[in-house]
């Protein structure tokens, strides 16, 4: 799995967790949020080609920062919410995973979180929402600046050993785990600075 396919694939897993509990838990976010889920997965272009250009991380992201910020209505999340669910289980499929497998645990995971949170209202409580709403954002715009920043790894590697004589290399693993360790180390750090 590319780089740029698994930053996809954490965003819409973590928005589709993320937006469930804040669409609202009544009947109609649900319906809307299964309308969408249902819709994208008839229609999986909906889903495949957003996530190659980086447009499902810059979308997720914008949603995010639109519910934080209050500008988004909870009919706008609880639709990202099911289209979100459906685009991870089409990159799920994408990647060998069964599509009625990855149907099953894209639509579980939010169905589970909406539950929960409509059960107990201290599952989810705001603050919580909001740090996750924080955590999807950030994750969400490195989904949406993957593809072209390997595009341009690619290319500084091709034009370091001479075009088409060496083959461009991915995007090494240390520079995935330095990125993830300093967005751990922040969101520790906040978590610790709030108590």
């Amino acid at each position: 799995m590319s780089a740029p396919v698994h930053l996809t694939s954490l965003a819409c897993a973590l928005g589709a967790v993320a937006f469930a509990p804040v669409s609202g838990g009544s009947a109609r976010a649900l319906l809307m949020a299964a309308s969408a889920f249902a819709v994208t997965l008839a229609w999986p272009i909906a889903a495949t080609w957003p996530a190659a250009t980086g447009a499902t991380g810059l979308l997720i992201a914008c949603v995010a920062v639109a519910r934080l910020t209050g500008w988004a209505r909870q009919d706008v999340v609880a639709l990202t919410t099911g289209w979100a669910a459906a685009s991870w289980a089409t990159v799920l499929h994408s990647e060998g995973v069964p599509l009625w497998a990855g149907a099953l645990l894209a639509g579980a995971v939010p169905a589970f979180t909406i539950a929960q949170s409509v059960r107990r209202p201290s599952f989810a409580p705001a603050r919580l929402c909001e740090d996750a709403l924080v955590v999807v954002a950030f994750v969400a715009v490195c989904a949406a600046a993957a593809p072209g920043l390997a595009d341009g790894w690619r290319a500084a590697v091709n034009l370091k050993f001479g075009g088409a004589s060496q083959t461009a290399a991915m995007v090494p693993i240390w520079a995935i785990a330095v990125s993830l360790a300093a967005a751990g180390a922040g969101a520790a750090y906040a978590a610790w600075s709030r108590r």
